[in-house]
């Protein structure tokens, strides 16, 4: 499809929904550690590893010429001259071919690798992808274009590094005293870790590691401190009652009996009654089911031999199981196992002479042993072959492709392809997710466990949560962030941020009807903060403009939301009434900028919902699994603690 002009940014591109995690060293050992790196590192600042521009040059006008190629082979001419005006390669190539300043060479290029990202359908060829890249590698050589003030300024930037680590963490209760009396010695105060830098210091520093790495600089320092942000940064649990549920189902099963065992042809009926239940089975890199059926067995009969009629009942308990392996691509099913004890008794034996009677028992009994074995084989087979029959519907399910589905928007965006993993314990279902980009920060460590978690103003007790998702404050840097980072937005674009926030939020407020436009920053333009039981959502620009002025000054606009308890045990998260409105810098507001700030609170009071999470997940009544399908799950509880914003549901 050729690509529209008018640019629709941010689509719905996280879809959930699914190794081990990174365990930092000792506090101080890592803490020293860095900073030795980072010392090493100034020492070791290397002119020559700096990117060339003449070849990363050369590299940006063979792509071109490649993907006019492509086009002009590939597509009908209409579409061709379409892509041809939408990327606009003249621009650029007219600022090479004059070997205009580095500035000019460097805004061209900028503005052509932004027209490569975006939702338009198209951008995620192979060509295109190939040309970003390669402007991505002439940009950061055009930054590094003197060499000599490159490497003093990532000299400076590895210092302010360093400095980082010389801030104190936030003291525990216990060791606060003993803090404070340090200080007050003269001791050189030291972060306790790395997890302890602010989202703030998080961003900043993995913008550093990004100029590092376009750099070719101070490599060990970069993969240090991504070693100790690479853990998942989305977790999902399910409560193995819920998984149990969809799987549950009573069994009351009467079959009438025409069978023939040992010359005698039995006429009768059974029943069978019991209950098909599942369990979860401890499994590291995938979900293990019990499935099993443990019922009762209960049979009325008559047999039929010559002259002589036998009235009988069989009574018996049946258990058969197979385990299903779920993959994130399949599902496996393993063999299936049965065990079956039966117990038959003769009543009566039917023939009007009373000696016939006799020796026809006689006979019975005789054979009883090998008849009841028979009996066992036959209804052992039976059940076996209709467990199969039936669980076998459930290795015929299929799932959708996540990778394919993500992947053509991740290529669109310039996002990673996040990695995934699902196991299962006796007691839930987990995934987890880590999107991070190669040059980005995940989260330090693992989320808090479901035990542990004091849900914020709930859950009552009888609405426990059955399903939980966990996403760290890093989700945005690794996605949309990028995406944005020096963009122009409008209300229309800001109001899509709300499905890619890197949470399930949504809003019920009707789109904002001011016309403004926010330029967002390059470093964290949108973030979310979970912590001290608040969520907080925040956007930074550089410029605010409406219809009535511009204010060309830097800003942080932030919106916070607290749980809040309905009468009917649900929850939903409330905005605070005030937003949030800083402009950064030295210079003061002009008075028309002063009278602009209301303007800039009403446009951003009708961006952020008054409410969040209030709106009920529903399960299809097409869903395969018939006990889940149609019911509907509500926000029963929100946790906002060290980074992780944990959201519980429970079926109302």
């Amino acid at each position: 499809m050729t690509p529209s002009m008018h640019r629709q940014h941010v689509p719905r591109i996280l879809a959930l929904l699914l190794g081990a995690l990174t365990i930092s060293p000792s506090a101080g050992g890592e803490v020293d550690e860095l900073r030795m790196a980072i010392d090493l590192a100034i020492d070791r600042l290397d002119a020559g590893r700096l990117p060339s521009v003449t070849t990363t040059e050369s590299d940006v006008v063979a792509a071109i010429d490649q993907t006019m190629s492509y086009f002009e082979r590939g597509a009908d001419p209409a579409e061709s001259a379409a892509w041809m005006e939408y990327l606009s390669f003249d621009t650029l190539t007219d600022a090479i071919a004059d070997q205009g300043g580095v500035a000019q060479r460097g805004r061209a290029a900028v503005d052509l690798r932004s027209r490569l990202v975006g939702p338009e359908e198209g951008l995620e060829q192979t060509s295109l992808i190939r040309l970003r890249n390669s402007l991505d590698h002439y940009i950061a050589a055009l930054q590094f274009a003197d060499p000599q003030r490159s490497l003093k300024r990532l000299a400076q930037q590895l210092a302010v590094l360093k400095k980082q680590l010389d801030v104190p963490g936030k003291p525990n209760t216990d060791s606060a005293s003993d803090s404070s009396s340090s200080d007050t010695q003269g001791a050189r105060p030291n972060l306790a870790s790395l997890s302890q830098w602010s989202p703030s210091q998080v961003a900043e520093i993995d913008a550093l590691i990004g100029t590092l790495r376009d750099a070719n600089q101070a490599e060990p320092v970069v993969e240090f401190i991504r070693s100790r942000f690479s853990s998942p940064n989305m977790y999902v649990w399910v409560s193995g009652q819920e998984v149990s549920k969809a799987i549950l189902r009573p069994v009351n099963e009467s079959t009438p009996v025409r069978d023939c065992i040992l010359g005698t042809r039995l006429i009768g009926h059974s029943r069978l009654v019991g209950q098909v239940t599942a369990s979860l089975l401890p499994q590291p890199d995938y979900v293990r089911i019990l499935v099993r059926m443990d019922g009762h067995f209960h049979s009325d009969t008559r047999g039929f031999n010559g002259p002589v009629s036998l009235d009988s009942n069989s009574v018996g308990d049946v258990y058969v199981a197979r385990q299903v392996a779920i993959t994130q691509r399949a599902i496996t099913l393993g063999d299936v196992i049965s065990r079956v004890r039966l117990a038959t008794q003769i009543n009566r034996v039917n023939h009007p002479l009373r000696i016939v009677r006799k020796i026809a028992a006689k006979q019975a009994q005789q054979s009883k042993p090998r008849a009841d074995a028979i009996a066992r084989s036959r209804l052992e087979q039976r059940v076996e072959g209709d467990f199969r029959r039936q669980t076998d519907q459930i290795g015929d399910r299929s799932f959708p492709n996540l990778d394919d589905l993500m992947r053509p928007w991740l290529r669109r965006l310039d996002m990673p392809e996040p990695q995934r993993e699902i196991s299962s314990t006796p007691s839930a279902v987990t995934a987890w997710v880590r999107l991070q980009r190669p040059t980005g920060l995940a989260a330090p460590g693992p989320p808090p466990s479901i035990e542990s978690l004091a849900w914020d103003a709930g859950p009552l007790p009888h609405r426990s949560p059955q399903f939980v998702i966990q996403v760290h404050e890093t989700v945005l840097a690794n996605s949309v962030s990028g995406t944005l980072a020096g963009t122009t937005f409008t209300p229309r674009d800001l109001t899509r941020l709300k499905s890619a926030i890197g949470v399930p939020i949504d809003g019920g407020d009707s789109e904002p009807q001011d016309n403004f436009e926010v330029d967002f920053r390059s470093v964290r333009p949108i973030y979310f903060e979970a912590r001290d039981g608040q969520l907080r959502i925040g956007i930074r620009g550089t410029r605010f403009e409406s219809e009535k002025g511009e204010i060309n000054q830097s800003l942080d606009v932030a919106a916070v939301y607290r749980p809040v308890v309905q009468d009917d045990a649900t929850m939903i998260l409330a905005r605070d009434a005030k937003i949030e409105l800083a402009f950064t810098g030295s210079r003061r507001l002009t008075l028309q900028q002063t009278a602009l700030k209301a303007n800039v609170v009403n446009g951003f009071m009708q961006l952020f919902p008054t409410t969040l999470l209030h709106n009920a997940l529903q399960i299809p009544t097409t869903f395969q699994f018939p006990a889940l399908a149609g019911k509907t799950y509500r926000l029963v509880g929100v946790n906002c603690q060290d980074g992780w914003l944990s959201i519980g549901a429970a079926a109302l």
